[in-house]
């Protein structure tokens, strides 16, 4: 069960190895002119001090 709670559509990005990163960054490129994106990056409290 996650920490937070979020409205709406959650995506994810899969197999981000297998393709190469210039297409993914095309697509993300493409889908932000009409779907507005965040990165979200999980990290604890004592990484953000490193």
């Amino acid at each position: 069960m996650p920490d937070f709670f979020q409205n709406g559509v959650v995506a994810t990005l899969h197999d981000l190895g297998r393709r190469p990163t210039e297409d993914l960054e095309q697509d993300l490129k493409g889908w932000s002119t009409t779907c507005p994106m965040t990165l979200v990056l999980p990290c604890l409290v004592d990484e953000l001090d490193a």
